[in-house]
């Protein structure tokens, strides 16, 4: 008997320095400074929660965090620079509702988000409001959708660029109404909500956080929320369902990613750490106050939610015939 277990202790062995090490270099991690790439100019919301995480990753690691910034091509630029960083776990990748899009949008990426990235969390999600000009004369989504069936594409709604999430949240309204509405982008979310307030555009999509102090100074209407509760801060404004178009759901999520082959030590503890910011009663505070409502989930959960995304999406882009050169 106990000969015919010698050959199970050489195994045993392995597996015992192999944990070892692993645990040992999750110990080591963060050897060097932290990334979290930016696809998207400095001032956003995503950028407001990279420098959140920059922050309070501080008060549990002694590596310096850096928030690096690199917008433009639709968030590609920044994507495929983090694609492309050593699969260590000292670059990050903050993502939004983009990366989902972009998979159908723009087919020659020279990465594939479902397979050349490890998810570590989804963050926190904001709703979308449908707003409208104070100009316009209507006060309820229904009213709205009679007006834009009256005067077939003489209506136009705003967003912060061809391929957006507000962009397709728009064509999914335009089919759920039954209405000829016309695509106005704008090169972000200043020139689009500035646009809005000139009445120089019918209607919006926008995150609560961009419109909410001019909802609330009587600037700009919101006739309904895209989601299944009511906006913290705007009780007042009514969810689509309750306006008679239920299944309609519209937000901006954001979540953290890194290059695929991190290790899980490193990832699990990226997770972890992740998890312990969200809950932080000073962060929950912060972004509450923003319209965001704050997530946290496992990398696998996550990798679920992303393909979902992806294939949402991807219908909605197919359905449009949409296209980015």
């Amino acid at each position: 008997m106990i000969t015919s277990l010698r050959p199970y202790r050489g195994l045993a062995a392995t597996i015992v320095l192999f944990l070892v090490a692993f645990c040992a270099f999750a110990q080591g991690y963060p050897a060097k400074p932290i990334r979290i790439v930016v696809p998207f100019v400095a001032g956003g919301s995503m950028d407001r929660l990279a420098r959140i995480f920059q922050t309070h990753m501080l008060e549990s690691w002694s590596q310096p965090i850096v928030v690096d910034n690199r917008p433009g091509g639709g968030t590609v630029i920044g994507t495929e620079l983090v694609f492309n960083a050593p699969p260590d776990g000292h670059t990050l990748l903050m993502i939004a509702n983009s990366a989902a899009i972009n998979v159908t949008l723009r087919p020659k990426l020279p990465y594939d988000l479902l397979k050349d990235f490890v998810p570590i969390s989804l963050v926190a999600r904001t709703p979308h409001l449908l707003v409208v000009p104070a100009s316009l004369n209507v006060n309820r989504l229904e009213e709205l959708v009679a007006l834009a069936q009256a005067q077939p594409g003489r209506l136009n709604y705003a967003s912060i660029g061809p391929g957006s999430v507000q962009h397709l949240s728009g064509e999914m309204f335009k089919t759920l109404a039954g209405i000829d509405i016309v695509h106005v982008p704008y090169a972000g979310t200043a020139p689009a909500v500035i646009a809005m307030l000139a009445g120089e555009v019918s209607m919006m999509f926008a995150n609560a956080a961009d419109v909410q102090q001019h909802v609330k100074a009587g600037r700009i209407r919101a006739l309904a929320v895209a989601s299944d509760w009511r906006q913290s801060g705007l009780e007042d404004i009514p969810t689509f369902a309750e306006s008679g178009f239920s299944g309609f759901e519209s937000s901006t999520w954001y979540g953290v990613i890194a290059p695929n082959g991190t290790p899980p030590a490193t990832v699990s503890r990226l997770n972890a750490e992740v998890l312990r910011i969200l809950h932080l009663p000073k962060v929950r505070e912060t972004l509450e106050g923003e319209g965001m409502q704050t997530l946290g989930t496992t990398p696998d959960s996550f990798r679920t939610f992303l393909a979902g995304e992806v294939d949402k999406y991807g219908r909605v882009v197919r359905a449009a015939k949409l296209k980015v050169d």
